[in-house]
């Protein structure tokens, strides 16, 4: 009553002590490899239920600890697969491989300019359909 908004009152009934309930986490181990030799990727990105968590180490592994839930695991634009799972109360430690996609795209993009008067055009290549600009969105 009458108090800042960050904060908030607990009432507890008398003679009774308040136990709060703590999940204990599960560690997800993460590692995305090349689908040729199994050889694991840096730098990848991982998602959890659509939101990036953070890459792949030196290693190829990206941990992190879960709470009791189920959960998908992704690289958007470097794996074709996803992991779906179901981390228990209780669990041990979960292992997750992902397989990269493998592909690489080479594209070309008109580089001249309005003031050039010539035409330049410039060749590239990446590893994701994303990384692609549109002819519209030039």
């Amino acid at each position: 009553a009458g108090g800042r908004e960050d904060q908030f009152l607990l009432v507890v009934p008398m003679n009774r002590i308040p136990t709060p309930r703590i999940s204990r986490m599960t560690c997800l181990t993460v590692t995305v490899l090349t689908p040729c030799c199994g050889e694991p990727l840096k730098d990848v990105p991982i998602f959890i239920a659509n939101r990036r968590h953070g890459s792949t180490d030196e290693k190829g592994r990206w941990q992190l600890g879960l709470p009791p839930g189920s959960f998908t695991v992704t690289s958007p634009q470097h794996c074709r697969t996803e992991a779906k799972i179901v981390v228990e109360p209780g669990s041990a430690s979960m292992e997750v491989n992902l397989e990269a996609s493998a592909e690489i795209f080479l594209y070309m993009k008109d580089m001249s300019g309005p003031e050039s008067g010539s035409e330049k055009d410039g060749l590239f290549l990446c590893t994701g359909v994303d990384a692609i600009p549109d002819d519209d969105n030039e």
